[in-house]
């Protein structure tokens, strides 16, 4: 007994290894950012929240100085800068004092690994307690192994993996959830008194998810919902009552916690946006296509939406010819999937981005549900579910990792013989903080004005004015035409050489030379 369970504890420790090695493989490889990433960087370190949006900013020059202490922590271990900047943007803070912390401990890591290491933890922690979750529900190693294999492999986790946002912690979080719930479903199913530990670990990973993303109360809202419905029907009334109490009493927690949280979900522009979308009822057929979008999107990060369709349905009539019904684990399941539907349906209908990340959240409980499913096929032939893995691997050819950003090389390897001069920036993405999409960029070089926006052509006839560029300098416009950008500097300034250096990411760079 003692060598077999040494034995799977080493084969957890494999697979745990192996997604590592994926993970890293996929850093590796990792191009560029979306923007939002480098919002997490700027907001984590930069007292006073987006710099752009400060007074004196717009117009002048600045050093290279100042943009590399945006992306690194000027006072480590000072949660008051990550905890204060949420207040003036739309996501409550724990994840960004995550990144502070990553930061503070490892000030010489830089980007994109600093960034990385928190991910990398949030969804390895992720897999080993997803993995306990199932062996807990399950009963048996191999499903229980194939389960958390398949969530930690799943192009979709490692895409994460690789997003410096607070999505991989919102999906640890989700898992613990699941396994706060699975431990009561058990004692509750053995007619036993609920240990005293799920309390406050439902209180705690409440807590802690609402402090991550505003997202993650919908996704509590379906699970915790549902999992109450079936307390109050099975007549579990004192059990019920101190759900309640653990579920709310982490609300108000969060809430002493972030009281800003209340502005940003009823009264910011991202709350209004959300409740607004989810009452205009004008336009349910869009929404229902939009639905079907995100299903394929998601389920093509597990090898296609009809496959998985397809053996789900074939083992469930299997099952139900077997005379298995929805009770036990079944219920359970059936409970996992139901949340999940209803997670997606309201968070497209709140925020129709169409974007996977925004859905990651579910993967652990659909995962776990269908494991349940797939364990009753076949008792005796577990090892038979290893199989499920060929379309998770096979997805990370057919629906590859989408946050790399590998178009972004051609721009780097553009940029770096110039990657030291003065830079002027133009915008016309219609905000102020859009460019900061290239702060490392902006970080090497010398320096660099951004214009307001107001009149781009006064903007950069003074930043030429006001600093000696003879030596040459570059031009960004954001959002601009290359050929209407030309147009611009050759109009404005005395131009005695003008090159294209690149047009990638929406932003051409021009070297000019002045007479």
């Amino acid at each position: 007994m003692k060598n077999t369970k040494t034995k799977r504890m080493l084969a957890v420790a494999a697979l745990l290894a192996v997604g590592l090695a994926l993970m890293l493989y996929y850093a590796a490889h990792k191009q560029g950012y979306h923007v939002d990433e480098l919002y997490t960087y700027e907001l984590a370190n930069y007292p006073g929240g987006f710099y752009a949006l400060e007074d004196g900013y717009m117009d002048s020059w600045h050093d290279g100085s100042f943009y590399s202490a945006v992306l690194t922590p000027g006072r480590p271990f000072d949660y008051t800068i990550p905890w204060n900047n949420q207040k003036i943007d739309v996501h409550p803070p724990l994840y960004y004092c995550l990144i502070y912390t990553a930061e503070s401990l490892f000030p010489q890591l830089g980007l994109p690994w600093v960034g990385l290491l928190p991910n990398f933890v949030c969804i390895l922690a992720g897999a080993a307690v997803l993995y306990c979750t199932a062996k807990r529900l399950i009963g048996r190693f191999w499903p229980a192994w194939t389960a958390a294999a398949c969530w930690l492999l799943c192009v979709g986790v490692q895409g994460m993996a690789v997003f410096t946002r607070m999505y991989s912690l919102m999906m640890l979080e989700g898992i613990v959830l699941l396994y706060c719930h699975v431990v009561l479903w058990q004692a509750l199913q053995a007619g036993q008194k609920p240990p005293r530990a799920v309390w406050p670990g439902l209180f705690a990973v409440t807590m802690a998810g609402a402090l991550t993303q505003y997202f993650f109360l919908v996704f509590c809202f379906f699970v915790c919902g549902l999992f109450g419905v079936w307390l109050l029907a099975t007549r579990r009334f004192k059990t019920a009552g101190g759900y309640v109490i653990a579920e709310f009493a982490a609300l108000a927690a969060a809430y002493a916690a972030f009281p800003t949280m209340k502005a940003h979900i009823f009264s910011g522009s991202r709350g209004k946006e959300a409740f607004a979308s989810v009452f205009d009822l004008s336009a349910l057929a869009e929404w229902g296509r939009s639905i079907g979008t995100v299903v394929q999107l998601l389920a093509a990060q597990f090898g296609g939406l009809w496959l998985w369709a397809v053996v789900v349905a074939a083992a469930a009539v299997v099952l139900w010819r077997r005379g298995c019904r929805l009770r036990g684990n079944g219920l359970f399941a059936a409970g996992l999937l139901l949340a999940s539907a209803g997670y997606v349906a309201l968070i497209d209908k709140a925020a129709p981005f169409e974007a996977d990340r925004y859905y990651v959240v579910i993967y652990a409980a659909v995962v776990l549900a269908v494991a349940v499913v797939l364990a009753r096929l076949a008792p005796q032939h577990e090892t038979l579910l290893l199989l499920a893995l060929v379309p998770i691997l096979a997805a990370h050819r057919t629906d590859p990792n989408a946050y790399l950003y590998e178009d972004a090389a051609p721009r780097k390897a553009a940029l770096a013989d110039t990657e030291r001069l003065p830079a002027v920036v133009l915008n016309k993405a219609g905000y102020e903080v859009a460019p900061d999409l290239f702060l490392e960029e902006f970080a090497k070089r010398e320096a660099v004005d951004q214009a307001s926006g107001e009149d781009d052509a006064a903007s950069l006839r003074a930043a030429v004015e006001s600093r000696d560029l003879h030596d040459g300098f570059l031009l960004y416009g954001y959002n601009y035409d290359a050929a209407v950008l030309r147009a611009l500097a050759e109009d404005t300034l005395d131009v005695e050489k003008i090159e294209l250096v690149t047009d990638g990411e929406r932003c051409p760079v021009y070297y000019i030379e002045l007479k």
